[in-house]
């Protein structure tokens, strides 16, 4: 599994603050379905499961907050700004990166 660490120290505009709340969102909501399923399908010690309804109700709080906070910086962009057409950005983005690791060539073991 890659993990992704983008470099904060890049973002200039309001336009990218949005969507790194978005994408955060997203990652949050994301996040939220796997402790709701895992909880549902009773994988968990019940002292699992307290912390997983815990996790859960924090990512609640989160997503609350990014919400919030997208729609507050929502107000500082042009009419011209469509979130919808951020968030296919991304996805294009993510599907691009996604065909290029397909892609990527695969290393032969050596031969011992």
């Amino acid at each position: 599994m890659e993990l992704k660490y983008v470099d904060a120290s890049k973002m200039k505009t309001h336009e990218e603050y949005v969507s790194a709340l978005l994408t955060g969102l997203i990652s949050l909501r994301t996040l939220e379905s796997f402790h709701i399923r895992a909880a549902d399908i009773g994988i968990l010690k019940e002292d699992q499961m307290c912390r997983a309804h815990t996790i859960i109700w924090d990512m609640r709080r989160m997503q609350k907050l990014y919400s919030d906070q997208a729609a507050s910086i929502l107000e500082l962009l042009p009419d011209t700004f469509d979130v919808d057409v951020a968030i296919e950005v991304l996805r294009k983005t993510e599907i691009k990166k996604a065909k290029a690791m397909a892609r990527a060539p695969k290393v032969k073991p050596c031969d011992t």
